[in-house]
């Protein structure tokens, strides 16, 4: 799976605990579930960390910092163990 959005954007399950997965925004664009208190969409940066807003930074006009730059992401899922 792709998803477009800025670079800074980490769509790697890999990388945060089993109450956070990935699910897709729209065709283009993938949104975190996280689900540690009760239900929540959001994006994780790798330069502002957490961001609460389902489609934050998958665009020049959503963008969180002046920092955007348009990137395709390879969506990483969980690693079986």
């Amino acid at each position: 799976m792709k998803a477009k959005g800025c670079k800074f954007l980490d769509y790697d399950e890999n990388k945060y605990t089993e109450e956070c997965s990935i699910a897709g925004l729209s065709n283009e664009h993938a949104v975190w579930e996280r689900r540690t208190f009760g239900f929540q969409l959001c994006q994780f940066c790798s330069k502002i960390g957490r961001i609460n807003g389902a489609d934050s930074c998958t665009t020049q006009g959503k963008a969180q910092c002046s920092d955007y730059e348009e990137f395709e992401h390879d969506v990483i899922f969980r690693s079986a163990v």
